[in-house]
């Protein structure tokens, strides 16, 4: 089973008259990127919700928004020696810029433009209740759960995907197979005119023995193919695997199969299969864009 980075999770909970909104998204990320947005008051618990979402997402660029809206509403405090200080000093600015008549002068300074400036009006400090934190964890579990299920479903799709181009990468391995006879045929054939062409000339009968061997052993994709099907075998194992994290293993896999089917490209010599070679390559690259959203 894979799991897919991408999902996302809501969950909505009460405390008294509060009601607590809690959003968390999460998208492909080679690491863990989290991003918390939650009210000054819940500031305090911010790395023990990190710490359950790492442990919990382990990796992914992921946004946790936490929102309260205060049925009754609040009660503001207002600064009134910070609104006296204020009006002071903008008074006596405002007077001076009549006398320059300056542009702006004379408007006089109203009481809506003073409590619109920041910290002149604010909601009292409150301290986080245990009952509170108490809900409000429990409301951040419930939307972690809904995420991992989303990302368990979206992985689903996911691997039935993935599996599928690993698939194709055998079958296209299997056409290659049906060539072998005519491609060892036509290297033969080759070979044969090239001795033709040296039987009349002078030539080191060992170091021409050394130089067939070699390419021989060139021309032989034999163990390439071998080792192609072992990769495509075991990245089909990982996948339904227990393990919940896979996506680096799977990662691994896939360059070690690039390295096979480039192989097969460079020594095929031989056209049908570098066609074949090609059609594994796009498949390959397709497998590997897929692996960048899984976990």
């Amino acid at each position: 089973m894979i799991y897919s980075m991408t999902g996302f999770g809501k969950a909505v909970a009460n405390y008294k008259s509060k009601d607590i909104y809690v959003e968390i998204r999460s998208l492909n990320s080679k690491f863990m990127d989290m991003n918390l947005k939650c009210p000054l008051l819940y500031k305090e618990k911010e790395i023990e919700i990190r710490k359950h979402i790492s442990e919990n997402l382990i990796r992914g660029k992921t946004e946790l928004s936490i929102t309260v809206i205060n049925k009754q509403g609040e009660d503001m405090i207002i600064d009134e020696s910070l609104l006296i200080s204020l009006h002071k000093n903008l008074n006596a600015i405002d007077i001076n810029l009549k006398r320059s008549k300056k542009p702006g002068a004379g408007e006089g300074i109203t009481l809506q433009s003073l409590i619109n400036i920041p910290n002149v009006i604010k909601p009292p400090q409150e301290t986080l209740k245990a009952a509170e934190w108490i809900v409000l964890f429990k409301t951040i579990k419930e939307a972690t759960a809904k995420l991992i299920k989303f990302r368990k479903q979206e992985g689903v799709q996911l691997q039935k995907e993935i599996l599928q181009r690993v698939k194709n990468i055998s079958k296209l391995q299997k056409a290659i197979d049906k060539h072998l006879k005519k491609r060892s045929s036509q290297q033969r054939s080759k070979i044969i005119d090239s001795l033709d062409k040296l039987k009349s000339a002078e030539h080191d009968e060992n170091r021409f023995e050394q130089e067939m061997i070699y390419y021989l052993e060139k021309l032989d994709i034999t163990e390439e193919l071998v080792r192609l099907s072992a990769h495509c075998e075991y990245f089909t194992e990982v996948t339904q695997s227990k393990e919940d994290v896979k996506g680096k293993k799977l990662g691994f896999i896939t360059q070690e199969m690039g390295r096979e089917i480039n192989t097969l490209g460079s020594k095929a010599n031989y056209t049908e299969i570098q066609k074949l070679v090609i059609q594994m390559k796009d498949e390959l690259e397709k497998i590997k864009e897929q692996l960048s959203n899984i976990l």
